[in-house]
């Protein structure tokens, strides 16, 4: 597929809200491409998730003023253009969220509006910066994962590893329970097998943060 096309089909993926729960995020997509490895540009294996799908386009636009013309330069203008179809693409589920949210409060649905308010937060967070709570972070991997996945791109068992920040930070302001981190890997896990995908397969299997995630 022809970088534009893939771009536009990029910007306009189906937006994906699950019936339950509050983990957003299309299920199944047609391949669109090959060995997609955006990890192997940085020092990170998830970029996303250390400086925000925004963030790492602002890494890239560092990194442009100090590369020649090359192959390097043209991969990651390649991934600065995917990332941006991926921005785009998520103001769709914001329109969706504001379209829920008015039937939910006309139907006087407290349980789901604050299921949209809670969704359409997260979304808020993806889109403008880095994820600063354990939800938010969860709900990045799982936006990037699955077009990750589309794109032929390879994961590693290390996606506790980077939620760790999360689950300490929030644990210490006593913003989320070790019963409530669980249920959003239960979640997480569901949301997977959706994609005929295994949560375990992502996890080191070390650490305290990787047992409650295999416990899901």
């Amino acid at each position: 597929m022809e970088r534009k096309e893939l771009i536009n089909t990029i910007y306009d993926l189906p937006v994906g809200i699950p019936e339950k729960g509050v983990l957003a995020g299309c299920t199944k997509l047609e391949k669109l491409g090959d060995g997609w490895d955006d990890a192997k540009y940085f020092e990170t294996t998830r970029p996303y998730l250390t400086y925000g799908i925004g963030g790492t386009n602002d890494v890239i636009l560092r990194r442009f003023e100090t590369l020649p013309e090359g192959e390097e330069k043209e991969a990651l203008t390649e991934v600065y253009d995917i990332y941006t179809a991926i921005l785009v693409n998520l103001w769709h589920y914001i329109e969706k969220y504001n379209e829920m949210g008015t039937a939910a409060k006309t139907a006087r649905d407290a349980e789901e509006t604050d299921r949209v308010l809670t969704m359409c937060f997260d979304m808020r967070q993806i889109i403008s910066g880095k994820p600063n709570h354990l939800r938010s972070a969860v709900a990045t991997f799982f936006v990037m994962h699955v077009v990750r996945a589309a794109l032929g791109g390879t994961e590693t068992p290390d996606l506790d590893l980077h939620l760790t920040e999360f689950y300490e930070k929030d644990l210490k302001e006593g913003s989320v329970t070790d019963d409530e981190a669980l249920a959003i890997f239960r979640e997480l896990k569901a949301r997977l097998a959706e994609c005929g995908e295994s949560l375990a397969s992502l996890v080191s299997g070390k650490g305290k943060l990787s047992e409650l995630m295999l416990k899901a």
